[in-house]
């Protein structure tokens, strides 16, 4: 099982999410949907009539959500704001589809002492529409065009590597490796690209884990068949980029 799972330590989750400062709510036994609602001293807001936050609540440090989609489509990313904080859903990595009427439960550190209050911002659609704020959704799809232009960028040089003969793909392995850590990350200034940059980053860090594992692999196991392994890491990035 190990051999298997090695180039899929990245791509294999379900979600990815980014945690920027200081996650806090505290909630039990609640339902929101509406636009802005108070129960003692939190405070949630909801931008969206796609999204409902089923139940929250806090066990000692940790935050533990239920969310509903309560839309007609499937939803592949949602934006969520805690006080000054942000929380990014992106169901774009793995086989994970969050369908309507499903409610998926979520679990995120948090400080029991911090502010009080929630705001779902956005959710992003798999055909590229949004229900939410403008600014939240663009962030989401800019950072998007990233991690794809990055992507196929990646599936053409391990195309061009598993075009090597048996015999040179490990030597070809850091030679891929140097490739894929100059890949451009630069774009222009302003908010736009901002977020294409972020995507560009984290798309060549992602790719750049998953060979450093195979590399550390071969080193060390001289059975692994690399050109399977490679083969596997293109068609997760073929598949990550196509659900872009």
């Amino acid at each position: 099982m190990k051999d298997k799972n090695v180039s899929k330590k990245i791509f294999s989750k379900t979600a990815v999410f980014l945690i920027i400062g200081v996650v806090s709510l505290t909630l039990t036994g609640w339902s929101f949907s509406g636009n802005s609602t108070k129960a003692k001293d939190l405070r949630v807001t909801n931008q969206t009539k796609a999204l409902q936050v089923e139940h929250a609540e806090i066990v000692g440090d940790t935050l533990k959500l239920a969310l509903r989609n309560t839309s007609e489509k499937t939803i592949n990313g949602v934006a969520l704001a805690f006080n000054g904080g942000l929380i990014q859903i992106d169901y774009t990595i793995g086989d994970f589809t969050f369908a309507p009427g499903q409610i998926e439960e979520r679990t995120y550190p948090c400080d029991p002492q911090g502010s009080r209050e929630l705001e779902v911002q956005v959710v992003v659609f798999t055909d590229r529409s949004f229900d939410g704020t403008v600014t939240a959704a663009r962030s989401i799809l800019h950072r998007r065009e990233g991690i794809k232009t990055q992507l196929q960028a990646i599936q053409t040089l391990l195309d061009k590597t598993l075009e090597s003969p048996d015999n040179q793909l490990a030597g070809n392995l850091g030679h891929l490796m140097r490739q894929v850590s100059s890949l451009s990350e630069e774009v222009d200034h302003g908010s736009r690209n901002r977020d294409l940059r972020s995507g560009l980053r984290d798309a060549k860090q992602d790719v750049r884990k998953s060979l450093q594992s195979l590399i550390q692999e071969s080193s060390e196991n001289k059975k692994t068949v690399l050109r399977q392994r490679l083969m596997e890491l293109r068609s997760q990035v073929a598949a990550r980029a196509n659900r872009l």
